[in-house]
């Protein structure tokens, strides 16, 4: 249903145009109508359509076509109801007999006002097919809502069960062909057992495709396309097609690609590469339950240190408490995200003034306990990389202004070498617990390819808002990070007149003659410090 109002005005050849459902006559404007009105003479034998005002039809008539049929539907059946006679005999003028009704007599009103038929078919904006309609279904079934002839009735150009089966059997098989597995769920589906297609795939072409081996076939199992993909939404969900740049793993590209590969090989290949496929998902799946468990293991702990007289007040942001004084458990998890850039306008109406604009780095630092994350954000001027000083330098600051005082903190991050994977990130970490800046610290690094995890959420919340708001200063970019989510708190590590918030120091080389390098860090997972 849609409405087009354009203005009325006295004395303007511009017409009223409200369009509501589709009626059984041409569309008919206010302007049109009334000044010619209905020709009845219902009223003091003057016609009916005098007795509203221009105005008041204009609204009504598009109050009636702001209503879905069916609740147009029950408010002409409640008025049917009020005028219609609906006995068996009628009364002759000479009051001494009476004979039987041949038909049943409505009157039509309106306001209190009569109407004729036509004015209040005008009125309620609907045709006489579906006045008469609605007629019929009120003397049938009473006051109750239309249903369709077709209700619970199988049409008559409904698909087989066999031809529905074949889809589904095609589907499958082209699935299994030519679909990538992934394990665990993927960023932007709820589900985790999908099939994906490669991105250069359509659903039209695959439709061709069934559509050939169908003709080659000589069977009678043709589809239409809209049938098709309604067949393919509805039964195979499991089955999509990628998106482009989605962010997969490459060990599961390649054993996925080796299975393929390996249809017509032996028994024994098979079996090799269906083991590598399924050990890589055994260790994956392994660690996101880990991360899982931590995340809720560090979360009661939390809430129940913070929970007093069944409410929870935890620390509020730069509260700045002490290291190591409260005895908790505590998880964060950080990350960068992309780079935003600045000027930014949703509705930009010509060339930027920049010829390149400003480029705003952002680093999350979540705690999923509240859940509260903490994004710093640093200017082009003041960026030195996305380095380890860079990473150390915020991890600290956090700590000192942002953490909640505790004893025993669990880190998680990618395994990104440049930005923590490193022996800068280790050795601070030692550091820490040496000076008693904690008790235990335990760094668990997710797998690679498999590193979605809790800051990119809050990321994602920050860049919604991002897009649709007019951006033009480092100050509103922190703007919108606070007013994205409730979860979002902005950190400026350097502010537009240059004087520094959190200071980049140069960890690096104060721990290169202090601390030894870990041998081949790259392929361990997890690292556990403690001050003892």
């Amino acid at each position: 249903m849609q409405q087009a109002l354009h203005g009325l005005h006295t004395g303007s050849s511009s017409a009223v145009t409200i369009t509501s459902q589709p009626t059984d006559n041409a569309e008919v404007t206010v302007s049109t109508f009334m000044p010619t009105g209905c020709g009845c003479h219902k009223v003091k034998g003057a016609p009916c359509y005098k007795e509203f005002s221009l105005s008041y039809v204009e609204e009504f008539r598009a109050s009636c076509a702001e209503l879905t049929p069916a609740e147009l539907d029950m408010v002409i059946m409640g008025q049917l109801a009020a005028g219609m006679n609906t006995s068996n005999v009628v009364s002759t003028i000479a009051r001494h007999k009476d004979d039987d009704r041949e038909k049943c007599y409505t009157s039509f009103s309106h306001q209190g006002k009569p109407v004729c038929v036509r004015m209040f078919r005008f009125l309620h904006g609907i045709g006489e097919k579906w006045l008469k309609n609605l007629t019929k279904s009120l003397k049938q079934n009473g006051l109750r809502p239309r249903v369709h002839g077709n209700t619970k009735k199988r049409p008559k150009h409904a698909l087989s069960f066999s031809t529905t089966e074949y889809v589904v059997r095609f589907l499958l098989c082209y699935a299994e062909q030519h679909a990538l597995l992934l394990p665990g769920r993927i960023p932007g589906y709820s589900r985790d057992d999908l099939q994906f297609l490669p991105s250069s795939t359509s659903k039209r072409g695959v439709w061709k495709v069934y559509h050939e081996a169908a003709e080659v076939e000589g069977t009678i199992h043709h589809v239409a396309y809209s049938t098709f993909c309604y067949l393919w939404r509805t039964l195979v969900p499991s089955v999509v097609v990628m998106r482009p740049r989605s962010d997969l793993c490459w060990q599961c590209q390649q054993n996925s690609a080796a299975i393929v590969r390996m249809a017509n090989g032996s028994e024994a290949e098979k079996t090799s590469a269906i083991s590598d496929a399924l050990e890589h998902l055994r260790i994956v799946k392994m660690e996101r339950a880990q991360y899982k468990a931590v995340c809720e293991e560090c979360k009661e702990s939390v809430r129940a240190y913070f929970t007093t007289n069944g409410e929870f007040t935890p620390p509020p942001p730069y509260s700045c408490t002490p290291s190591n004084t409260n005895d908790i458990k505590v998880h964060y998890a950080f990350d960068y995200a992309q780079q935003v850039h600045y000027p930014s306008d949703p509705e930009q109406p010509g060339p930027i003034y920049f010829l390149t604009p400003r480029k705003c780095t952002v680093f999350g630092v979540n705690c999923e306990a509240l859940p509260r994350q903490v994004n710093f954000l640093t200017d082009e001027a003041g960026d030195c990389g996305k380095g380890a000083n860079a990473v150390v330098s915020r991890l600290d600051y956090f700590f000192d202004h942002h953490g909640f005082g505790e004893k025993h903190a669990f880190l998680h991050a990618d395994n990104c070498t440049g930005q923590n994977k490193n022996n800068c990130m280790v050795q601070y970490l030692a550091w820490r617990v040496m000076t008693q800046r904690h008790t235990t610290i335990t760094l668990s690094f997710l797998p690679v390819g498999h590193t979605k995890f809790s800051p990119d959420w809050c990321f994602g919340l920050f860049k919604r808002q991002y897009r649709r708001t007019k951006v033009g200063s480092l100050q509103n970019i922190a703007e919108v990070v606070n007013s994205s989510a409730e979860c979002n708190i902005a950190q400026l590590v350097s502010r537009e007149d240059g004087t520094t918030i959190v200071p980049t120091l140069d960890w690096t080389d104060f721990f290169a003659t202090r601390m030894k390098k870990i041998p081949g860090i790259k392929k361990l997972h997890h690292f556990r410090f403690t001050s003892s």
